[in-house]
This record gives structure tokens, sequence and C-alpha cells, in this order.
């Protein structure tokens, strides 16, 4: 029988789920390029009842992303990207230390990238919000509400339906890629680009019938 689940990534005080990030401390525009480490958070998926063999359809994301900066900056954004982990997939040794909500540079992508999808890639969805880090040091405010944040989904469309035994885990996982950016005042300045409350979802066979 054909189930959805829905879960919610981990996040901070501020649903704030992976966030990547540079800083300098003296910049201007001939300083050059800052490359970020990127990020990534991967969390395990905790499917209700499951006692026989299943099978895996699809897993839909959504989040919100927003930019904050203490100056104009310039540069190239890196992608978003969200995907399954299998338990056996080498990449999950790797995993984030207990505690942290993500971890920075981030983790390999899944070993199988067919396994992953891009939510925002700069190359096709527009620019996310850019806020000053002046009127949002780190929670959203009246000023800088979620709704008001670029909002993104994909879908993990498996090619067949994908069998998993009882006792296996699968994870889920955000992952932002690198960003190259540069400053256009002097230092100390910081770029910030995150995603907040992303949920999502797994179509499955439950395997009862």
């Amino acid at each position: 029988m054909i189930q959805r689940y829905t879960g919610i990534f981990r996040a901070d005080s501020f649903t704030k789920n992976v966030e990547d990030s540079t800083s300098v401390v003296g910049a201007g525009p001939a300083y050059g390029a800052n490359r970020s480490g990127g990020a990534s958070l991967i969390d395990t998926v905790q499917l209700p009842g499951i006692s026989q063999q299943w099978s895996l359809q699809s897993i839909s994301f959504i989040t919100s992303i927003a930019m904050v900066v203490t100056c104009a900056v310039y540069g190239r954004l890196g992608k978003l990207m969200a995907g399954l982990m299998r338990a056996t997939d080498p990449n999950v040794q790797s995993g984030p230390p207990t505690g942290l909500i993500w971890v920075s540079p981030h983790l390999p992508l899944p070993a199988d990238t067919s396994l992953t999808v891009a939510l925002f890639d700069p190359a096709v969805n527009e620019c996310p919000p850019i806020i000053n880090a002046g009127t949002a040091p780190g929670a959203p405010t009246a000023q800088t509400a979620i709704s008001s944040f670029l909002a993104l989904q994909g879908i993990l469309q498996l090619p067949q339906m994908v069998p998993f035994v009882p006792a296996e885990q699968i994870m889920v996982g955000l992952w932002w890629l690198p960003t190259i950016i540069g400053y256009t005042q002097g230092g100390p300045q910081t770029w910030r680009m995150a995603a907040y409350r992303t949920r999502y979802t797994v179509l499955y066979d439950d395997g009862l019938g």
C-alpha cells in the first residue's frame, strides 16, 4: 500500500537547517574572491511501523532560503542539493559529529549522484532575498520574515521502486556547495546563505499490499 511520511530536518532555534558562510578581516574590490567551504546536514528518516520489506518511490523537498550580508558582494553562488543516502553508502561514514545541526565544509554527496536533486541552482533560480546583517544578525525578524524568503521545492523521482529491508536505515541530506564571494568594502565583512524550515515527504510502498 502506498504511504506518505513527512519529516522536518532538525534546525536551530531560528528554524535554520543549514548555513554556508565566509568572512574576511579586510577586503575591497581588489582583495579577490573568497571560497566558502559549503555545508551539509544529514538526518535519519524514521518511517513508522515498518517490519517487512518496503519500497521507496520518491522524496520531495520544500525549503526557503535567504542571503545575509554586511556589504555589497559579488561572485558565484553554490547550489543547494537535497537527496537520499542509504546506510550502505560509503559516504555515510563521514557523518557530522554528535550535537551539530550542520557541518562545514560540506560532507560528500551520495556516491550515487542520481539520488540527489538541486533545490537551488543559480543558473536557473532567481537570486534569494539579500538581507542586511544589521537588521537580521541571526533570527528572522518582522523585516526578514521567512514568508519573504525564496521558496524552493524539488522532487527526487526514482525511475523505479527501490526495495529496502526493514532494518535498513535511510537518510536525507542537504548540501550547500561552495560559493565564491568577493566584498566591495573594507572588512570585517561576512556573507551567509541559509535554508530554513526544510521539510521532506517520502512516498513509499509499505509492502502490505
